[in-house]
């Protein structure tokens, strides 16, 4: 009879147990996975400021513009797209890849914009730190993006 008052607590208190239980989980999972997408937002920022892309020598050949890179910087680069006000902006899922201190001659096949420049536009090159290029899905992480500027390097205005 005395054990009858009793069962509902013991319920009641493994219930309040089992609750405070899940939610201490659900709550350290959150935390961590916080704290991963924190570290790499840092670690891109971080790549970010250690890339330098720069434009060497570029001209028209026709309506094909011809372009040479260089990376001064200390990671690695892919670039991602060229980009003319004139054409969409189109990130190339084959882009090519700069290694740090070396130059490169843009292909025209991968950036379908160096195809259509004209003299007038202000051409800017996309390129994003090698760890973080994603073949599959080519505009992932575009916001650590760098970008050099042809014919100059004034910046007129942001994408």
């Amino acid at each position: 009879m005395g054990l009858a008052h009793l069962v509902p607590l013991l319920i009641v208190g493994a219930m309040a147990i089992a609750a405070s239980l899940f939610l201490w989980r659900y709550s350290e999972t959150f935390a961590e996975h916080q704290k991963e997408v924190r570290a790499s937002d840092i670690s891109g920022m971080v790549m970010q400021q250690k890339a330098a892309l720069v434009v060497e020598h570029a001209y028209l050949d026709g309506n094909t513009l011809k372009m040479f890179v260089c990376n001064p910087g200390d990671i690695d680069l892919v670039i991602t797209a060229v980009w003319v006000p004139s054409f969409p902006l189109v990130f190339s899922p084959n882009a090519q890849t700069l290694r740090v201190g070396q130059g490169v001659w843009l292909d025209p096949s991968r950036y379908p914009a160096m195809q259509a420049a004209d003299s007038s536009d202000l051409v800017e090159v996309l390129a994003l730190p090698l760890p973080l290029y994603d073949s599959s899905e080519p505009s992932r992480n575009s916001q650590y993006q760098v970008i050099a500027y042809w014919p100059s390097t004034t910046r007129t205005w942001e994408l």
